[in-house]
């Protein structure tokens, strides 16, 4: 194992799970005194690793949510983000998937109620500037190395505003942008679908068996059920991310 994979074993489980800085921002505090246990503020899910350092990629999501938090678990455990965004990652981003590796992470580090969530990311993202900072520096060791996107703009547009968080990290270099997985969201990719209506039968029909394999190999049970509950929501998003990252990587290139 690489020192900077040790490094960020020892970021994410001894400084980040011991963190309080947030619990100075009064909401934060009623929440933590007044939710039960297992919904206190704190680190739930570690990053979503696949190799180590240098990765590859490396993909910035905004913060976890409490879904999926369940008594009796021991935390923090791996989190699984999304399964269709793994899937995406592993067949539409790598080019090889046995050399490359890459890393999903968070802005916001702890897990955190969705009605306190949007008062409260601006104080929390600023908090976990350093550990964010580290984290990257730590995932490419050789300056160039790793590829950065955002899921979802409002990481981009945070780090464009705080340069000087990050120590200038990110100052002059490129952020891609993938679309954020929220329901929210849905209406763009099913309209990109609509838009491509042939295109996208075309990938569907092609995918979908695939798709459901994967889940099914990853355990990703609810991402699984999910799927065959409504397959054509998650393959609209497939749909959209593939070309999504086929873009990502041309620019990489015209970037270099």
């Amino acid at each position: 194992m690489r020192p900077e994979a040790d490094s960020l074993d020892r970021l994410y489980h001894e400084e980040v799970r011991k963190c309080t800085r947030c619990q100075e921002h009064q909401e934060i505090q009623r929440q933590s005194r007044e939710e039960s246990t297992i919904k206190k503020f704190m680190l739930h899910w570690l990053p979503y690793r696949r190799g180590g350092p240098p990765f590859a990629f490396v993909l910035l999501g905004m913060e976890p949510s409490f879904s999926g938090v369940r008594e009796g678990v021991e935390y923090p455990r791996e989190g699984g983000f999304h399964g269709g965004l793994r899937f995406a990652i592993s067949k539409y981003l790598l080019q090889d998937p046995q050399r490359e590796s890459f890393l999903i992470t968070n802005m916001g580090k702890c897990t955190i109620a969705g009605n306190l969530c949007r008062q409260t990311r601006c104080f929390r993202w600023k908090k976990c500037g350093p550990f964010l900072e580290r984290e990257v520096r730590l995932a490419e060791p050789s300056l160039g190395s790793t590829v950065f996107i955002g899921i979802g703009r409002d990481p981009i547009r945070f780090i464009r505003g705080h340069h000087s968080l990050y120590g200038g990290f990110f100052q002059g270099r490129p952020i891609y942008y993938l679309t954020h997985y929220s329901p929210r969201n849905q209406w763009i990719f099913q309209r990109f679908a609509r838009e491509n209506v042939h295109g996208f039968q075309e990938f569907s029909a092609q995918t979908s068996t695939e798709f459901g394999q994967f889940l099914t190999e990853e355990s990703a049970d609810e991402d699984l059920e999910s799927f065959q509950s409504n397959p054509e929501r998650d393959l609209s998003r497939l749909f959209k991310w593939s070309h999504e990252m086929s873009e990502i990587r041309k620019l990489r290139v015209a970037d270099r």
